[in-house]
């Protein structure tokens, strides 16, 4: 069993960060890929800006903020949602960012804010997240929060929620997570997101995304959108 899981979670790391952009580990399961005529600093800013939207839009969908936090405690330096997403590790067990500027690796955090509570929790990794999900799929998304708070904020702000955490294991979980009133939460980000990205976090078919485009008259998203 160990060694199934260990594969299991070998394999979602490859998956997540092995596709000419491991910076894409939010979004890039959902293939968005950038134009190969870009420059490398036109990537970089397209990745970002994908970033902040994707964490933007599942803010609204559970109705508070998302904002991954590292400042390096060896250079002081502040980094980017982005740069803590490039710093990890495909490794269940490190739960560190490497800093862009002295290379040190530290923890990061993430501060998830409502409208009358703030928290700041440990962030983990994609491939850290869905690794101590094993063995949690019985457990409402009540008991997770309570019990496992960071975990739970990290599935969140990763992959939108529980149900499509554990869709990456291969695991079913029956505790329904719907997402009231969608198609006002998800028209400002119509066109600035694949209708891929957008069905999976709102867990709805892609053609309900794409039908509300077509009828709002948004063009489909295209990597020059976004510079």
């Amino acid at each position: 069993m160990e060694n199934q899981k260990a594969q299991t979670i070998g394999n979602f790391g490859l998956k997540y960060f092995l596709r000419g952009g491991e910076i894409m580990s939010l979004q890039q399961r959902l293939d968005v890929k950038l134009d190969q005529r870009l420059t490398q600093e036109q990537k970089l800013l397209v990745q970002d800006r994908i970033l902040g939207l994707r964490l933007r839009l599942i803010g609204k969908i559970h109705r508070e903020t998302y904002k991954p936090h590292a400042v390096c405690p060896k250079c002081s330096r502040r980094l980017t949602p982005l740069q803590i997403i490039k710093g990890f590790k495909r490794n269940v067990n490190d739960y560190t960012t490497r800093c862009p500027r002295c290379h040190n690796r530290f923890e990061p955090e993430i501060i998830c804010k409502s409208a009358s509570s703030s928290t700041t929790l440990r962030f983990f990794c994609p491939v850290q997240t869905v690794g101590q999900l094993y063995g949690k799929e019985k457990l409402s998304p009540t008991e997770i929060q309570k019990n496992y708070p960071a975990l739970y904020q990290s599935a969140i702000a990763h992959f939108g929620g529980l149900t499509q955490a554990f869709k990456e294991i291969g695991k079913s979980y029956r505790f329904k997570e719907p997402v009231v009133k969608w198609e006002k939460k998800v028209k400002q980000f119509l066109g600035l997101l694949p209708d891929s990205v957008i069905a999976c976090l709102v867990q709805v078919k892609y053609n309900e995304v794409r039908k509300l485009r077509l009828r709002l008259n948004i063009r489909r998203y295209r990597t020059e959108n976004l510079l």
